[in-house]
């Protein structure tokens, strides 16, 4: 910023940094989508298309912000969790926040008519707050909290819709008929008046979904796809050139062993010259050579190894209260205590 007399100006701004060691939580929710779903002729109970495009916004944001280490979303909420140790923007709470909701709301209206063949006829809006969390068991409560909450709603909305649509009644008597009730109630009105086990229902709706990123082997075909079609000749040369020195270190290996026992049968035999029993130096040196490279080459080889893997993200509608989830993906998580 060029210096000028207007410049104390900025010392009216003030920002907040989030706390270091902690986990981040930036949770982004719908502004005005009950209007907005109207309008855009969402299906009630749960519209697939509009969950999975709230998806791949979440998505976009994973692949743009790669601390974030696991995102959960439902209804027209997402939870994007960043890493203890992340270090995003020296972790300024405008910064983060203000990045993170902006690339989700431009994701999910560029994404908009993949998934409705339409374009939005007005802006979707999203709102943002952050939070941090000192540990795992405050974190894993959060999320816990987050997926309670899509049951109950979700529950609630699957019955309510059912009674008004199959049921023929009013929005106002179905409200009246669920006030108060518990899960077990709604669960026997669906089943015994409408035969739905809701149980049954697709997983994505019950429990929402959890994005996370995996390590996955590389297509052998991902050329076609335009994803390492660079590396992959290299790679195989490189591949290649490591087995033909392994092979010249042993054949070196084989000629030493030889030349060993040539010696132990010179120094049992004075007939022999004392010439044939010397290695000379350039022989050393090569020797010496070959057993540096073979060193070399099993970093390459542990390079190789690696670069077969890439990070993917996946989306996943699991049981996130349980421990299975957790015990399941801990080494992708990289959960710090």
């Amino acid at each position: 910023m060029a210096c000028s007399q207007y410049e104390y100006v900025k010392k009216f701004e003030t920002y907040q940094t989030l706390l270091p060691n902690t986990y981040i939580v930036v949770r982004i929710d719908g502004k005005g989508f009950t209007k907005f779903t109207a309008n855009h002729n969402f299906e009630k109970p749960n519209d697939k298309r509009g969950l999975d495009l709230m998806n791949k916004a979440a998505e976009s944001v994973m692949e743009t912000f790669n601390e974030i280490m696991l995102a959960y979303g439902q209804s027209d909420e997402f939870s994007f969790v960043f890493k203890k140790d992340a270090e995003l923007y020296q972790r300024r709470t405008e910064k983060i926040v203000s990045c993170v909701v902006s690339c989700f709301t431009a994701a999910y209206a560029i994404h908009f008519s993949d998934y409705f063949n339409v374009k939005p006829s007005f802006l979707p809006m999203f709102d943002a707050r952050a939070a941090c969390y000192p540990d795992f068991k405050n974190l894993r409560d959060y999320l816990n909290w987050r997926q309670v909450d899509c049951h109950i709603n979700n529950l609630y909305n699957t019955c309510f819709w059912t009674m008004v649509q199959k049921g023929n009644m009013t929005p106002q008597k179905a409200q009246e008929i669920l006030k108060d009730t518990l899960s077990d109630r709604k669960n026997e009105i669906l089943f015994n008046d409408y035969g739905i086990n809701y149980a049954k229902l697709e997983p994505q709706f019950r429990k929402g979904s959890t994005l996370i990123r995996v390590l996955v082997l590389k297509d052998k075909h991902a050329n076609k796809e335009g994803e390492n079609s660079e590396q992959a000749e290299p790679l195989k040369k490189t591949q290649k050139s490591v087995e033909d020195q392994e092979s010249n270190t042993e054949s070196v290996k084989l000629q030493q062993n030889q030349e060993e026992e040539e010696q132990k049968d010179n120094s049992s035999d004075p007939s022999k010259e004392e010439s044939n029993t010397v290695i000379t130096k350039g022989e050393k040196k090569f020797i010496a050579g070959q057993k540096k490279q073979k060193k070399f080459n099993t970093k390459q080889l542990e390079k190789i190894e690696k670069s077969k893997y890439r990070s993917k993200i996946i989306t996943l509608s699991d049981d996130i209260i349980q421990n299975e989830f957790w015990d399941k993906y801990k080494d992708s998580l990289k959960l710090q205590d």
